[in-house]
């Protein structure tokens, strides 16, 4: 049996974050969650995750932008799938994601089958084999 893969959810949403949780564990997915940019940070360099979601508005001194050019940054985790979801949604943010490493982009609200699709084409274009 192959092994569940970890997605790492950055939400300080506590609404978003165990609504998008709820769907992902049903879908076979291991979750791990943080509230903002530096604890987000830390538990990717702990877990290595094998896929980060991030919103890009978050509080602290990191936000989701500074947290995907660490990752991108970080030995081990340079190749770490990220999957953008934030409400901002205009092409400049779009371009900003790209800037910063993300993989993928994705506005929210966003409906379960769209958010799985993206899940399973960013781990594909990455190589992991998804669940």
């Amino acid at each position: 049996m192959p092994r569940k893969l970890t997605i790492l959810i950055i939400e300080d949403s506590r609404v978003i974050q165990q609504t998008i949780k709820a769907i992902l564990i049903k879908s076979g997915y291991d979750v791990i969650a943080a509230d903002d940019g530096e604890a987000g940070l830390a538990l990717a360099i702990s877990e290595s995750p094998d896929i980060v979601l991030i919103d890009v508005l978050l509080p602290g001194a990191l936000d989701g932008l500074a947290v995907c050019h660490e990752i991108r940054s970080t030995k081990g985790l340079e190749e770490t799938p990220i999957l953008v979801l934030s409400a901002l949604d205009q092409e400049a943010d779009f371009a900003a994601g790209r800037l910063y490493g993300a993989d993928d982009y994705l506005t929210k609200p966003v409906d379960k089958a769209t958010l799985l699709e993206h899940i399973r084409l960013v781990l594909k274009n990455r190589g992991v084999a998804a669940n």
